[in-house]
């Protein structure tokens, strides 16, 4: 599919969609009355509603067409379900039912909540749907969508235009400096006894060893699936010789974050020694609270998966799309697409890993998300 996308550059708009006229999508003013797709509840109906009812099935566009806004409605469409891509519709959605707020659960909750908000002025995002679906809010947040932002800004409402192949580390680094210093529940607890015993890998000598505690050394640590890779003992003090390919690609980013410390399960506990395997993992909890930061893998099925962005070529582009001092953009699917789908999340570790970590870093082949 992505090469379907970055086949033909050429920006000639099929008669189409320039009938459809993308940009009176996003400007049309609310109908009196929003006909929302299927049936969601009616305290929904004043944040959503269809524009475009009937628009075609998504298969065609998918093989035959070059042109740009169908490519962004496919791109838009690419989590429905492919059974279901008939009598196609575009749905329109006020922005902070994405990602910026929790919506309630009870309807008079979310009445209350939508006549604080002035719907009529606020962003709106495109999603394409199919008409015999149900459609409510939550389901909405996970999937991908078609922004409308100027030519001159490079930032949406929930992230940014992934333009290069790399991560932005400059960005990466100013959301975890802010929460550092911003954050005041976020500090790190000042020589902590516990951890005492644990290892740690620096990355700058490429060796494992003892964690200087009283010395309040900030560490980072990763999160992945160890898949079937053979866990090696490791010895202190001694350079390490050829590492998983997670693992290698976590130092990199340790590098990149300006920090010298790496945590990580299969380096740091010697696995051969059975006695100090079971203490360390009496005090896992702690070794993710006390991390800086941790890494985590979402596109990891083993050790030796690359962690994406960081080594490898492969990538997510995001398709987008220019008309005047306009420019549409497929936006990535929330987070929380990524974690569902991820066999990271299939592992029971990650309960504790994701919950106690301060902050966290997710690697995916869109982007990379902070939370």
């Amino acid at each position: 599919m992505q090469q379907e996308f970055d086949r033909d550059s050429r920006d000639i708009v099929c008669k189409r969609c320039l009938d459809l006229d993308i940009g009176s999508l996003f400007r049309l003013p609310p109908p009196p009355q929003h006909a929302a797709a299927g049936h969601p509840p009616s305290a929904y109906g004043r944040a959503l509603d269809v524009v475009v009812k009937k628009l075609g099935n998504v298969r065609g566009l998918e093989l035959l067409s070059n042109c740009p806004v169908c490519k962004l409605f496919v791109a838009s469409a690419q989590r429905l379900d492919p059974g279901g891509w008939k009598d196609l519709q575009v749905l329109r959605v006020s922005d902070p039912f994405l990602s910026k707020i929790n919506v309630p659960d009870r309807d008079d909750a979310v009445n209350g909540l939508l006549r604080k908000l002035d719907l009529v002025n606020l962003p709106r995002r495109l999603f394409l749907t199919t008409s015999g679906s149900r459609i409510s809010v939550h389901p909405l947040g996970i999937r991908t969508g078609i922004a409308l932002l100027s030519r001159n800004d490079d930032t949406l409402s929930d992230g940014r235009v992934c333009v290069g192949p790399r991560p932005n580390w400059d960005i990466i680094k100013m959301w975890l400096d802010s929460c550092e210093t911003s954050h005041g529940d976020c500090g790190l607890q000042a020589n902590n006894a516990v951890l005492a015993t644990i290892r740690v890998v620096d990355v700058s000598q490429r060796m494992a060893v003892p964690y200087n505690y009283q010395g309040c050394s900030e560490y980072v640590a990763l999160s992945y699936v160890w898949g079937g890779s053979k866990k090696a003992a490791i010895a202190l003090n001694t350079p390490l010789e050829a590492v998983p390919l997670s693992v290698e690609d976590a130092m990199e980013v340790t590098r990149k974050l300006g920090k010298r410390y790496l945590w990580v399960d299969g380096l740091c506990i010697n696995q051969s020694d059975e006695e100090y395997k079971r203490s360390q993992i009496m005090i896992m909890d702690r070794i993710y609270q006390h991390a800086w930061a941790t890494i985590i893998n979402l596109s990891c099925t083993s050790a030796e998966s690359s962690i994406p962005r960081v080594s490898g070529n492969f990538r997510i582009r995001q398709v987008q799309y220019s008309a005047g001092n306009d420019q549409y953009v497929c936006t990535p699917p929330a987070l929380a697409a990524y974690v569902r789908q991820s066999p990271w999340s299939s592992r029971a570790w990650v309960l504790q890993e994701a919950l106690l970590s301060r902050r966290r870093l997710f690697f995916t082949h869109s982007q990379v998300y902070f939370e």
